[in-house]
């Protein structure tokens, strides 16, 4: 676990996100001078987000830090276009057969956040999707 705030050991956190700041394409661009400044970078990609746990430290051209990892924090801050971490959801799929448009709802709970854009939901029958 790696943070630059205090925690409350009495609170109930959450995954929020996995492999944040992940690929070599992130890592790469992170340009901050200080691995405090790496930490909060990382953190604050995810709304809601307070610490990293599994998380990675890295020198980026000899004189940058970047940090990775998953991030943690309080679902009920954890919040993208009014969806927390822990709601219900139902995707709408459509599929397009010999001309024909089929509309299914699946349905969900987001699990945890990719970016401030995308989800991953684990679905009724155990699968998970990004969305």
């Amino acid at each position: 676990m790696i943070s630059n705030r205090n925690i409350d050991s009495n609170a109930e956190y959450h995954a929020l996100s996995r492999y944040s700041i992940s690929t070599d394409k992130e890592i790469k661009k992170t340009r901050c001078t200080t691995i405090e400044d790496a930490i909060e970078q990382t953190v604050r990609t995810i709304p809601g987000g307070e610490y990293l746990m599994n998380a990675s430290i890295y020198k980026v051209d000899g004189v940058y830090f970047a940090v990775s990892g998953d991030v943690w924090g309080l679902s009920e801050n954890a919040m993208v276009d009014g969806y927390h971490v822990g709601d219900e959801v139902s995707i709408k799929e459509v599929k397009s057969t010999k001309g024909k448009k089929e509309v299914t709802y699946k349905n969900g709970v987001i699990k945890y956040f990719v970016d401030r854009e995308k989800c991953v939901i684990e679905l009724e029958n155990g699968n998970r999707v990004t969305k």
